[in-house]
């Protein structure tokens, strides 16, 4: 069945390059707007040995919204977050994207935004995204990719704030995922 949640989610993301560039890495998480300490999902992806700090910022981005995607799908709502300043800003238009390396992460970024309901596309200051920036480097210090959909994830959404009506604009309707929730195979990359 369907859940239909009130709270839109938030998926914060980070990517870092030791080096710039150098050895990378991309974390993300999700969660529901006012339980962040309750997380749905979370990712770190190893970017590469030689990647600059705004590649790993996408991949951070683009690991994150496949989950998004795949899991919580369209009918949700999201607000992303992200403490790359020029990320954000290029996502929503007021920056071009210059460097080729970024070109095909965002198009390949563009492409699942417009598969997700999308209420906001924010900055977040460094010392606020920890979360995000511990998956980043988890990602650097393991050279591994590891991905978990949390295997309560449908007890937390039940006991979110929900509405049985389906014509409610500010809910969110989440479908359990088609695959076993515990067992979360990896998300391609690429």
């Amino acid at each position: 069945g369907i859940l239909r949640v009130l709270n839109p989610f938030l998926t914060s993301i980070d990517g870092g390059s030791r080096g710039n560039p150098g050895l990378g890495g991309a974390g993300g998480h999700i969660f529901l707007w006012g339980a962040e300490s309750s997380e749905l999902w979370w990712g770190s992806t190893y970017v590469g040995d030689h990647v600059t700090n705004n590649e790993a910022e996408y991949e951070g981005l683009i690991l994150s919204l496949r989950a998004a995607v795949k899991y919580f799908g369209q009918s949700s709502s999201f607000h992303i977050r992200g403490d790359s300043q020029m990320v954000i800003n290029q996502l929503k238009g007021t920056n071009q994207v210059n460097a080729p390396s970024l070109k095909e992460r965002f198009r390949q970024a563009i492409d699942l935004l417009g598969q997700l309901n999308i209420n906001s596309l924010g900055h977040i200051r460094r010392e606020l995204n920890c979360r995000a920036d511990s998956l980043a480097n988890l990602a650097m210090d393991s050279k591994r990719d590891q991905f978990v959909l949390n295997p309560q994830w449908q007890a937390l959404l039940s006991a979110a704030p929900r509405s049985s009506s389906s014509r409610n604009p500010s809910s969110t309707a989440v479908s359990p995922p088609t695959l076993d929730p515990s067992a979360s195979p990896p998300l391609p990359i690429g």
